[in-house]
């Protein structure tokens, strides 16, 4: 089981370039932290792995396809894959679920096949997502509730609800701007790949329509929002993990939501936690 997990997030992340032993914390990417002090596995170790880290993967601007088949022969990441997939649990389950989506925008990003919006349809109709509790991952489920715990934060600090029930007007509009900023992320997300709509287009979009300053503009328009992964699956996960969390702790006293949200009753993500509640 541990085995299965650890290749199958380890060799995505690899295969996106990623590094989860980056010490600064910079090259790491799906694969966010490694705390449980089990053995990398050769998904991580093997001299092809390495290979492909230093050249960046998918990510890179020129994947080196070499280094990348020579990998792939060594680390077998769709075997890794199902067999996550057939362990119990619909923690796992979603864990999988994103797991294939990620290796088949890998593919579609060296021109080896392609992605579908019916396929994606699919995955968010099955109402199943998240990963495995000792390795935090981008672009899944239960990181879009991670998101939506960490901008409602401050309103739980506070024991409010509302944004206008924080007791510092400044405090209030920092919380608005902050919240601002991740309708910009939505809507970098749509317009960039779902209208096809150029950079600048969308830098200009979120300068003017929701305030970002001009070095988040290009960041969200360009390096994020045109990234197969991020712009696709990270961007949109702001907003709609802050809603979520902001409608349960609405519809629920805080003794059954925060056990829920912190996993206190078990590993869930953001489609499953008000199971939990």
């Amino acid at each position: 089981m541990t085995d299965a997990i650890a290749t199958a997030i380890l060799g995505i992340d690899t295969l996106w370039g990623g590094d989860v032993l980056c010490a600064s914390g910079t090259g790491r990417f799906i694969a966010d932290s490694w705390f449980s002090d089990e053995p990398l596995p050769r998904a991580y170790t093997l001299p092809e792995a390495a290979r492909v880290r230093a050249t960046g993967g998918v990510s890179a601007e020129s994947p080196d396809l070499a280094a990348i088949d020579a990998y792939l022969v060594q680390v077998d990441i769709p075997g890794a894959i199902q067999a996550v997939k057939s362990l119990p649990g619909d923690y796992l389950a979603g864990l999988a679920l994103c797991f294939e989506t990620m290796w088949d925008l890998a593919m579609e990003m060296i021109g080896r096949g392609v992605t579908t919006f019916a396929y994606l349809q699919n995955l968010y109709w099955r109402r199943a997502a998240g990963f495995e509790a000792s390795v935090l991952t981008m672009n899944t489920r239960a990181a879009t509730l991670f998101e939506g715990i960490a901008n409602n934060a401050i309103l739980m600090a506070y024991g409010v609800t509302e944004i206008d029930q924080l007791p510092d007007p400044d405090l209030q509009i920092g919380v608005l701007l902050a919240l601002l900023q991740d309708d910009a992320k939505n809507q970098s997300s749509y317009l960039t790949w779902g209208e096809g709509a150029a950079q600048s287009d969308v830098a200009r979009t979120l300068r003017s329509n929701f305030l970002v300053s001009p070095e988040r503009a290009d960041k969200l328009s360009g390096a994020w929002g045109r990234h197969p992964l991020l712009g696709r699956m990270y961007l949109p996960c702001y907003r709609a993990g802050t809603r979520r969390v902001a409608d349960l702790r609405r519809r629920y006293p805080a003794e059954r939501v925060f056990p829920a949200l912190f996993g206190s009753r078990g590993l869930v993500d953001i489609t499953t936690v008000e199971s939990a509640v």
